[in-house]
């Protein structure tokens, strides 16, 4: 997250997916099925923690967290919240470095 050129395009295909989530498109149907739809929620949920951590830091990162978690809502309403597995495992001591 901390690279420009990467976080960039991670913002972009953010984007993408709210903008399909927006239009109404089940998340299953974006990612191609349910396993991919699953991998895409765990990686929000690690990116959504992620930014967090670094907005604590600095505040440039805090439009993202709140974009992610606006996402996540967006598909916890299709039943999908964020992910508990990925929640767990989340070292929130290394997101800080």
């Amino acid at each position: 997250m901390r690279d420009p050129i990467l976080r960039a395009r991670y913002e972009e295909i953010l984007a993408a997916v709210r903008e399909q989530l927006n239009r109404g498109i089940r998340v299953e149907d974006l990612m191609g099925g349910q396993i991919d739809a699953l991998k895409l929620f765990s990686s929000l949920t690690l990116f959504r923690a992620a930014a967090e951590q670094l907005a604590r830091k600095d505040p440039t990162y805090a439009s993202l967290a709140e974009r992610l978690a606006a996402v996540l809502e967006q598909t916890t309403q299709q039943g999908y919240p964020a992910c508990d597995f990925t929640l767990a495992r989340i070292d929130h001591s290394a997101l800080a470095n």
